[in-house]
């Protein structure tokens, strides 16, 4: 459980990953990514497990943030990682298709992520519609 003082309504989302093989990334990266997300973290020189698993961890943290309010599976090429910092730990992902009045394609969520040797953790939060 997580709990944090906030002023405004906000739709959370943490995943925690073992940083999965190698061949595992490599079997399941036509799944994960598409070619700007591959080409995106691999300009951030990242060991292609290591990075394959941030992705994985990122689209896992919008999915349990979003999901309940939208109620609905998301597949990993619904949303897309259009920006990533890695000095900052930061990380934006945009949705690609349109869930509803409130989630459409074209909006962005902001992440944080926390890489380590072994694990990668990752925060999602957007602010909810007090609506």
């Amino acid at each position: 459980m997580v709990m944090a003082a906030t002023r405004e309504a906000l739709y959370v989302g943490i995943d925690v990953e073992q940083v999965m093989a190698e061949e595992t990334a490599q079997d399941t990266a036509e799944l994960l990514m598409n070619a700007q997300e591959r080409a995106l973290l691999q300009a951030q020189q990242l060991p292609f497990a290591q990075a394959a698993t941030l992705l994985f961890s990122l689209k896992e943290s919008l999915y349990k943030a979003l999901w309940p309010r939208l109620h609905q599976p998301m597949a990993f090429h619904q949303a897309a990682l259009i920006d990533l910092d890695l000095p900052q730990q930061r990380a934006r992902l945009q949705l690609c298709q349109d869930f509803s009045a409130e989630f459409t394609r074209s909006t962005v969520l902001d992440a944080r992520f926390w890489l380590q040797p072994a694990r990668v953790v990752t925060l999602l939060t957007h602010p909810a519609c007090t609506q």
